[in-house]
């Protein structure tokens, strides 16, 4: 009982009995955020705009080809687009003042949620960065110092980690000396790194996340090189954008029973909007099965990938951007992209759990293509394991990243 905040109780003289009941939502209550998120949907359809289906904090209008709007919300912050010299920010700001929500117009945007977006208006560009939250992070963990040698790699080449690693359970001393570092602190900035503009991480964080709760010096070791890593490159920004033509292709791959410990594979994925662009969407993750050769494992990477493939097109669809072909994804094993064309093998590989197997369906519907790619070309790679300098270089600036 000693563990619960105390509770403070407001007494009105004369009504000891009485029970407050509220009108409206307050911070701090349960039902609060469901509440504001239902009110601002109202009155956002009144407005005129429509809610996606898939993605339901992100509405869009569209009077014309040539009058459009959109915007996304995050709890009380929002991102707000219109086509250029239209009225129609004004009109929703005023609606919502009108209906009793005050949003304040910040201007173009520069800053949101920790990330820098800057303007190539010219080139039909946006580079979206992190620098100033990176600096905040070195601070805040004592790696800012001035002459520490930087990292050409988020994880030294052929590094694995593993439970070996890990203290023992009858090794108190080493696990109070663990304990004094802040090793999921760190992982925790470094993984909002991750998701929004640094891909080239997601492998590294993802792969020292699996040891958080009992890290052990090896692992500690790691997760500094990934910081000194990520202080070299600080200047990364992710570019997007492009005057290309607008058509959603991938990438994806994976690493076939490289983990000692569990011999799961490492699916990775990567999305593009266009030739020009940088990526739109990455993941990094270990398989929920066991594969029995490379085929299989890259198969069930396709499937993983498809499932992002469809969520796309049906946001790009509902956005007023329709992929009006199949949407191809480029794959570094042939036998992999045969098996998701026919089922000739499956003698072979009906022990693979069926949800693996709806690619057969939407490659049969001509909505993926999966094509293949070779080995030295594969993007993804970068998100399966730790690569040389050489190879990791290449694949960053494939992914859209480069020094501002």
């Amino acid at each position: 009982e000693d563990s619960f905040p105390p509770i403070k109780v407001i007494v009105v003289e004369g009504k000891e009995d009485y029970v407050l009941v509220l009108n409206r939502s307050i911070y701090g209550l349960k039902q609060s955020a469901r509440n504001w998120n239902e009110r601002m949907d109202g009155e956002t359809t009144s407005a005129g705009y429509r809610r996606l289906e898939s993605d339901t904090c992100f509405y869009v209008k569209s009077e014309s080809p040539t009058r459009k709007a959109m915007f996304g919300i995050h709890v009380d912050d929002m991102k707000f687009a219109a086509s250029r010299g239209s009225d129609l920010l004004e009109k929703f700001l005023a609606h919502m003042e009108k209906s009793g929500i005050k949003i304040n117009n910040l201007g173009p945007i520069r800053h949101f949620l920790g990330v820098e977006f800057i303007r190539r208006r010219e080139d039909l560009e946006i580079v979206l960065t992190q620098r100033a939250f990176i600096d905040q992070m070195l601070e805040r963990y004592r790696f800012a110092i001035e002459g520490q040698k930087g990292r050409d790699t988020p994880l030294r080449h052929g590094f694995i980690p593993t439970k070996a690693d890990c203290p023992a359970e009858e090794d108190a001393h080493l696990r109070s000396e663990m304990s004094k570092h802040p090793y999921q602190s760190i992982l925790g900035s470094l993984m909002y790194l991750a998701i929004w503009t640094r891909p080239d991480i997601a492998y590294a964080v993802n792969t020292l996340s699996q040891f958080s709760s009992n890290p052990g010096p090896a692992h500690w070791e790691a997760l500094k090189h990934l910081v000194r890593y990520v202080r070299k490159t600080r200047d990364y920004g992710l570019t997007l954008g492009g005057k290309g033509e607008l058509k959603l292709s991938g990438f994806s791959d994976a690493d076939w029973a490289s983990n000692v410990d569990h011999r799961h594979s490492i699916s990775g994925n990567a999305f593009f909007l266009s030739s020009d662009s940088g990526a739109i969407s990455w993941s990094s993750k270990k398989q929920p099965t066991v594969a029995l050769s490379s085929a299989e494992s890259e198969y069930m990477a396709l499937g993983r990938a498809t499932q992002e493939t469809l969520w796309l097109r049906s946001f790009l669809d509902e956005l007023g951007y329709p992929q009006k072909s199949h949407t191809v994804i480029l794959s570094d094993n042939i036998g992999a992209i045969q098996l998701s064309d026919n089922n000739i093998h499956h003698q072979r590989t009906r022990h693979i759990d069926v949800r693996h197997h709806f690619l057969r369906k939407h490659v049969k519907a001509k909505e993926i293509s999966p094509e293949y790619i070779p080995t030295d070309q594969q993007t993804t790679d970068i998100f399966t394991k730790g690569l040389p300098k050489v190879k990791h270089e290449v694949h960053t600036k494939s992914l859209g990243l480069s020094r501002i």
